[in-house]
């Protein structure tokens, strides 16, 4: 790809936002529509059944492009979840019109633990994230964020392989986050081989930050103690709690205060 100074101002905006979501699908609010550009339009096109297309952005080829109304934007995010897709919805901020370029930036990230919209969850599902967090033992966190439900437990080094399967089974998460010493677990587990639950995704061991956790938590739920949680003593399972809510807050881009207190499992 060629220098971004060589775009567009339109697109060099386009390219540096993309670069703080490497991993989503971007889509990219242009007027009426959500436009996806490059390798995101390409993968999207196949995805989504639409007709690829350009767009003039300064460089001798067109970039590749495709794109979707505002007003049907859920049925499409749906559909790039259903892919196992992470995509980040980059809104327009002020007024287009003026001299100066539009300014855009993400408004919140979609991934398949993280969905809130009625119209892209299943009714009467549950649609849980999950939080691993392993040392020397297991902490195990579920939330629901579409209704705020939260649950966390700790798992003994003699059990943990057998123990976590029984709660991944059970709780059916749609996005396993994991710690580099819960990563060496998927290997271990039948349900991730099987597919029947996903594989798990390492999340940046600084989310885990042990020392932190709990005073994250307290910040949340606005008490001094998490011992009223049953918690006392529970430093993996407020681990895992803390990098979950971290998740959360990081992918909506807003407070979360229907969260219901984080629960000893």
């Amino acid at each position: 790809m060629a220098q971004k100074q060589q775009y567009s101002p339109m697109m060099q905006n386009y390219l540096q936002t993309k670069e703080q979501y490497k991993d989503c699908i971007l889509l990219y609010r242009l007027g009426d529509f959500y436009e996806m550009f490059f390798e995101d339009a390409e993968e999207a096109s196949r995805i989504l059944d639409l007709t690829l297309t350009g767009k003039n952005c300064g460089m001798d080829e067109r970039a590749p492009m495709c794109g979707v109304p505002f007003h049907a934007v859920d049925t499409y995010v749906a559909k790039l979840i259903a892919a196992g897709k992470k995509v980040a919805v980059c809104e327009q901020l002020s007024e287009p019109g003026g001299r100066e370029l539009v300014r855009r930036d993400v408004v919140r990230v979609i991934t398949p633990g993280t969905v809130m919209d009625s119209e892209i969850l299943e009714d009467g599902k549950s649609n849980y994230l999950c939080a691993l967090y392993f040392d020397d033992k297991m902490g195990v966190a579920f939330c629901d964020i579409s209704t705020g439900e939260f649950v966390t437990t700790e798992l003994l080094p003699t059990a943990v392989t057998k123990d976590l399967q029984e709660l991944l089974v059970a709780y059916k998460p749609s996005e396993i986050l994991a710690n580099r010493g819960a990563m060496l677990f998927a290997d271990k587990l039948d349900c991730v081989k099987a597919g029947y639950t996903p594989n798990f995704s390492a999340y940046d061991e600084e989310n885990f930050a042990s020392k932190r956790a709990a005073e994250k938590l307290c910040r949340q739920y606005h008490v001094a103690t998490l011992d009223g949680f049953g918690l006392a003593g529970k430093s993996r399972a407020i681990t895992a709690c803390a990098a979950l809510l971290n998740y959360m807050l990081d992918t909506q881009k807003r407070e979360l205060p229907h969260l219901k207190n984080c629960l000893l499992y």
